[in-house]
């Protein structure tokens, strides 16, 4: 073995245990990220009426992934709604509809302690509303700086910017949904009214003359539907971060705290 080598496994040997345990070191010397930490704020909260029955019922409809992040919480809504003292249904015509619609979750592109994860509300569509694409997130590009620093034997500086890149403070936002219907004794009529316009326009030439001619077209809409229970939404937003943290980690801190939150918007 060449004595370059020799050198190059040397710093992997070293290097490589040094980053792993970049959390423990950083909480020795009270890093305040060496620790987890996650919040939940509901941003959307209407008041609701409180119920009519004593123990009053809940139909869960399927939740909505619309994101595609491959998460279901389904489990973490039941426990909610039986820890608030509600009964789950199976028919339509419980005291309350509830469901539920992921929105997103996804690693901020830096940590803020949240403000990113506003943006991504600005960002989204508004409440009751649905929107398209996924958002997916990766670490491998932070694991191929690493190993490509210790393969390659970087020294220096450049393993000094491999170090500090491993013990980035890693933020994961998620942003769920809740609409929670309220079942109106005797029914009520909802009005629903939509416009749409549309403009086009043509340039026209013919020998010396030109001109324009602008279409138009409107249209409007109205209907009136029996409805038998009332729509309330509500918007939660969340944010986990540590130091390096994974879509695991993010997860081990957001969900158990979600059965509790989501009790909370229970009348």
């Amino acid at each position: 073995m060449h004595f370059a080598s020799r050198i190059h496994v040397s710093v992997a040997a070293v290097l490589v245990p040094a980053m792993l345990g970049c959390r423990s070191a950083a909480g020795l010397v009270g890093n305040e990220y060496a620790e987890p930490q996650a919040k939940l704020e509901w941003i959307a909260r209407p008041e609701l009426d409180l119920p009519h029955s004593d123990r009053p019922s809940v139909f869960l409809r399927p939740f909505k992934d619309a994101v595609g992040a491959g998460l279901d919480l389904t489990a973490e809504i039941r426990q909610a709604v039986i820890a608030a003292g509600y009964e789950i249904s199976e028919s339509h015509d419980a005291d309350y509809q509830l469901v539920a619609t992921l929105r997103h979750f996804d690693k901020a592109e830096s940590f803020d302690g949240g403000e990113s994860a506003m943006r991504v509300v600005q960002a989204v569509a508004p409440i009751a509303g649905t929107i398209g694409g996924a958002y997916a997130g990766s670490e491998a590009g932070t694991a191929g700086m690493i190993g490509g620093a210790v393969a390659g034997g970087i020294l220096g500086t450049a393993a000094g910017a491999a170090m500090e890149n491993f013990s980035k403070v890693y933020e994961w936002d998620l942003i769920l949904d809740i609409e929670l219907n309220e079942r109106v004794e005797g029914g009520f009529t909802e009005s629903r009214s939509r416009q749409e316009s549309t403009t086009s326009g043509t340039d026209t030439a013919h020998g010396t003359e030109s001109g324009t001619r602008t279409t138009s077209d409107r249209r409007e809409a109205a209907i009136s539907k029996e409805q038998s229970h009332l729509r309330n939404t509500f918007r939660m937003v969340g944010c986990a971060y540590q130091m390096t943290m994974t879509r695991e980690e993010a997860l081990a801190e957001l969900l158990p705290r979600l059965p509790g939150s989501i009790s909370s918007v229970m009348p």
